[in-house]
């Protein structure tokens, strides 16, 4: 027989268990980079890494993380990188 207080927990949805997870694997999203893109993308999540060494940074995280970077001096940066480098 359980306990009043643990049935009451079952009913009222207290665990995340129900929760749907948030994941990547969804979609696939085929990006094929050159080696000098690769090398690039490589230094930078170096550096990213050199910045928090107690967490595992790859080079997706980076790439996605690059995503959310909207600021107006960051977007002109990116558009002269686009212009020169491809």
């Amino acid at each position: 027989m359980a306990r009043k207080d643990r049935l009451d927990r079952r009913r009222s949805g207290v665990t995340s268990i129900d929760q749907a997870r948030n994941t990547t694997t969804g979609k696939q999203f085929p990006l094929r980079l050159t080696d000098e893109e690769r090398n690039e993308l490589s230094l930078l999540t170096e550096k990213v890494q050199a910045l928090f060494p107690n967490k595992k940074i790859s080079l997706s995280r980076v790439l996605r993380a690059s995503v959310f970077v909207q600021d107006s001096a960051h977007i002109k940066k990116l558009a002269k990188s686009v212009i020169e480098n491809t």
